[in-house]
C-alpha cells in the first residue's frame, strides 16, 4: 500500500528533504514538478505550500505530511503530530512601528495585518477588542504605519522587522517543522501506521545523531575510572583493552555542545589520541516492522 506524503514547498523545504535523504529517501524532479518521484516505490509524494498541508491531511486527501506548527494552529487542524523535527524554528509575533508606545503609553491599535488572521484575532480579542484584522498576502511587514497599526507575523532572526522599523511587543507562538498524520488512517490502517512509525524512528535517529559526536580515545589504566565517571554518555562507555599495553580504548557518544569543555579535561586526565567523528544515526531501540 502506497503512503501518500506531502512535502512542503518554500522556506522549510530544504530542511525536510535533507533529513529525509539522511533516512534514505531521495526525491527527484522537485525543481520541475509538484509530484517528485521518491526513491521508494511505496511512497507517493506531492509538493505543496505548507499552509495547504494541515487541512489536506486532516481531510484524508493525503496520509501524512510536513508543515509548520504555526499553520496547524492557524487552521486549528485535527491531525496527529508524530514528530517535532525542531528545525526551521521561528516565532509568530505581535509587532508595531518602533516609535509607538515608547513612553509606556498603550499603543492605539485599530488595524492589524497578518497572514495568520485566526491567530491574530484570538490574540487581539482580549487586548484590542476594537481592532480589526486584515488578511495580508505576503510582505506583511511593509504595511505599517500607513495601512496597518500592527502586524502578527512570522520571524526567525528578526532582521526583517528591524529593516522595516518594527519592534516585537509580544511573542504569540513558537513554531517549527512538524510531521503530521491523518488520525483515521493512523489509527485504523496498520500497514500505513507502521510505515509512518518507522519513518519517525529514522528521522528521530538522524536528529539524535546531529546533536552528538562519537569520541574515541586511549586511556591509561590509572585514569580509566576517573575518565569514564565524567563522560556524558548515553548508557555506558564502550571499553576495550589495548593490545600489549595496560591502557584501554574508550568510545562514547557525547553531546556536541559539551565537547569544547570536555576535551581539555580529558587531556589533563591522561587521555590521548582523541578522535571525534560525526554520526549518521542513533537508533536506541529495535524496530519490528519493515519499511
Amino acid at each position: 500500500m502506497e503512503l501518500k506524503l506531502l512535502l512542503p514547498k518554500g522556506r522549510i523545504q530544504k530542511g525536510v528533504t535533507d533529513i529525509l535523504e539522511k533516512c534514505g529517501l531521495v526525491f527527484s524532479g522537485a525543481e520541475r514538478s509538484y509530484r517528485p518521484v521518491c526513491s521508494r516505490s511505496d511512497i507517493q509524494a506531492k509538493l505543496l505550500k505548507p499552509q495547504n498541508i494541515p487541512r489536506l491531511v486532516e481531510l484524508g486527501r493525503h496520509h501524512c505530511g510536513f508543515t509548520g506548527y504555526d499553520w496547524i494552529r492557524e487552521q486549528n487542524s485535527d491531525v496527529i503530530e508524530l514528530l517535532d523535527l525542531g528545525i526551521d524554528k521561528a516565532q509568530i509575533v505581535f509587532a508595531v512601528p518602533e516609535d509607538i508606545g515608547l513612553n509606556n503609553s498603550p499603543p492605539e491599535i485599530n488595524v492589524v495585518a497578518s497572514e495568520y488572521p485566526s491567530l491574530a484575532e484570538k490574540f487581539i480579542a482580549g487586548k484590542y477588542p476594537e481592532a480589526r484584522v486584515i488578511r495580508s498576502w505576503g510582505a506583511t511587514e511593509a504595511l505599517p504605519p500607513d495601512d496597518a497599526d500592527a502586524v502578527v507575523d512570522v520571524v526567525s532572526s528578526g532582521s526583517t522587522l528591524k529593516l522595516n522599523r518594527l519592534r516585537t511587543l509580544e511573542v504569540i507562538l513558537e513554531t517549527s517543522t512538524r510531521f503530521i498524520a491523518n488520525g483515521t488512517v493512523y489509527e485504523n490502517c496498520i500497514e500505513l501506521r507502521e510505515k509512518m512509525d518507522v519513518l519517525v524512528m529514522l528521522m528521530q535517529s538522524c536528529l539524535d545523531a546531529s546533536s552528538r559526536r562519537l569520541l574515541e580515545m586511549n586511556v591509561p589504566a590509572a585514569s580509566l575510572q576517573c575518565i569514564t565517571a565524567m563522560l556524558p554518555c548515553m548508557k555506558a562507555p564502550t571499553i576495550a583493552r589495548l593490545q600489549g599495553t595496560a591502557g584501554f580504548s574508550v568510545k562514547v557518544a557525547v553531546p556536541v555542545n559539551e565537547i569544547p569543555e570536555l576535551v581539555p579535561m580529558l587531556l589533563q586526565l591522561g587521555a590521548t589520541d582523541i578522535l571525534e567523528c560525526r554520526l549518521e544515526r542513533i537508533i536506541s531501540g529495535e524496530v519490528c516492522c519493515d519499511f
